[in-house]
């Protein structure tokens, strides 16, 4: 990035990376050879899987859109709550996925391609 802004990430924001390191070994865990982490750095499969996790952000930022239509609320107000939980759950999963393959391509290391806790 260019010019001298300062740092953004706050404590809170670095919090987050613990939570998407949580989320991709969660995954990892779950679906073993067919995971992100298992997967060449290149495979087909690692955009397939994260276009289906950006998938599900829209999906719950749709819902909720529509909820807030139907309440007659503004659209500013539409995630509180529930809705903004899972929101933020899928975005966590989007950066898990994204960080996964960016991991994979900086890594000389045979998959699985980030040292997972099992």
């Amino acid at each position: 990035m260019s010019g001298d802004r300062g740092s953004t990430c706050s404590g809170a924001s670095a919090a987050i990376w613990v939570e998407v390191q949580a989320e991709r070994e969660r995954a990892h865990r779950k679906y073993g050879d067919t995971s992100m982490e298992a997967q060449p750095p290149t495979a087909w499969l690692r955009l397939a899987i994260l276009m289906e996790e950006v998938g599900e952000v829209a999906k719950v930022y749709n819902n909720a859109r529509h909820r807030a239509h139907a309440m007659g609320w503004d659209e500013a107000d539409m995630f509180s709550g529930q809705a903004e939980a899972e929101l933020r759950a899928e975005l966590v999963q989007v950066a898990a996925m994204a960080g996964a393959w960016a991991d994979a391509l900086t890594s000389a290391a045979p998959g699985p391609y980030v040292a997972v806790r099992t």
